[in-house]
């Protein structure tokens, strides 16, 4: 019996939200939505999703969101996205542990491949 991957979007934009959701429950994924990074922590933690994909400039903070994600389940990939990229955003994500850093609109092939690469990743994380 197989079981749909599960992720967590985080982004304030309902609209971001909806059409990740739209495309990614399509590509056959389990997903939940938090509009802030609070939220995201609730559902996080209630959830345990596979993968966390967080939109960088939210309440709460998407990079704050990403450390606390990591202190708790460091095997969890999180993919932050933006859609201001500011000079030095995409090293600080990379050095505090982001599994990608996208730039939106986040949408088809460098959004599946962006997924791919995190949960093959944190697959072989989570078997070592």
């Amino acid at each position: 019996m197989s079981t749909a991957r599960s992720i967590l979007i985080a982004d304030d934009d309902s609209d971001v939200r909806e059409a990740l959701s739209f495309a990614l429950r399509d590509e056959g994924f389990s997903v939940r939505a938090a509009g802030d990074a609070y939220e995201a922590r609730r559902l996080f933690v209630a959830c345990r999703p596979d993968l966390v994909l967080s939109d960088v400039r939210m309440p709460g903070n998407g990079l704050r969101l990403l450390h606390e994600l990591q202190a708790v389940s460091p095997g969890t990939p999180v993919i932050l996205m933006t859609g201001f990229e500011q000079p030095g955003d995409r090293k600080r994500a990379f050095a505090e542990g982001a599994a990608d850093f996208l730039v939106k609109p986040v949408v088809g092939e460098r959004l599946r491949s962006a997924l791919t690469r995190a949960l093959s990743r944190g697959a072989s994380d989570a078997s070592e």
